[in-house]
């Protein structure tokens, strides 16, 4: 039952991360340039060959195993179904927004406003079950962790000169907005010893350059999948 678990929620995973990558974002960026043709945009980055042909073979690995290893882990150590809800609709944007920033170097706008649109449904659903005491502590401390995570991360990004981009921020938010502070804090910091880690590795290789740019948000979703998996978040 337990491997059966791990199996549909990383199904769930991948069948929105794949429709979105192949898809959703492709018409979304088509139908904004449409709509503004007299805003010129920068081209996407495109990813080295070497990217191109194994890492995705190896992010989408990663992501199956986390994800199978997340249904399983939630199967084991949580019993709320809205708890539950919002570790999967978490997980879910994250995994979409990592394939999208691997693949274009771009957090999609749309992941973060269905970050908040999922957190307000589900905010219902919480004041319907455990009542508006709870719900309160509970929206009270998101949006906390929210705020002075996003105005840390700001200032964290101009200090180093945009070492953290706005679409990491507006990421992070989302999560912090969604799960709260023990998920925006796991996620982040075990992100960046991920990245830390990667980084080392390829700069070793010499497939990558100090100046050259690393997208965040696999490594967030990594992190905060790495949370949910050993019961911290």
């Amino acid at each position: 039952m337990m491997i059966l678990y791990g199996c549909l929620w990383c199904g769930v995973i991948l069948l929105a991360s794949a429709a979105t990558v192949k898809y959703i974002y492709p018409r979304y960026t088509a139908a904004k340039k449409s709509n503004d043709e007299c805003e010129e945009e920068q081209p996407a980055k495109k990813s080295e060959p070497f990217f191109r042909e194994w890492g995705t073979i190896v992010l989408i690995g990663i992501m199956v195993a986390f994800a199978v290893g997340c249904g399983m882990s939630v199967w084991r150590f949580k019993t709320e179904w809205i708890s539950i809800a919002i570790l999967l609709v978490t997980h879910t944007f994250l995994a979409v927004s990592a394939l999208v920033d691997y693949k274009y170097y771009k957090i999609p706008n749309y992941c973060i406003i269905g970050m908040v649109a999922a957190r307000a449904v589900l905010s219902v659903a919480e004041i319907l079950v455990y009542g508006w005491p709870v719900f309160w502590d509970g929206i009270v401390e998101c949006v906390i962790t929210a705020v002075v995570g996003v105005i840390v991360l700001l200032t964290i990004s101009k200090v180093t000169h945009g070492g953290i981009g706005y679409g990491d921020i507006k990421l992070m938010g989302g999560v912090a907005f969604l799960c709260g502070l023990r998920a925006f804090l796991y996620s982040f910091l075990l992100g960046m010893v991920f990245c830390a880690v990667l980084s080392i590795v390829l700069l070793t290789m010499k497939k990558k350059k100090a100046k050259d740019e690393v997208p965040m948000a696999p490594f967030i979703y990594m992190g905060f999948a790495v949370a949910i998996i050993l019961g911290i978040c």
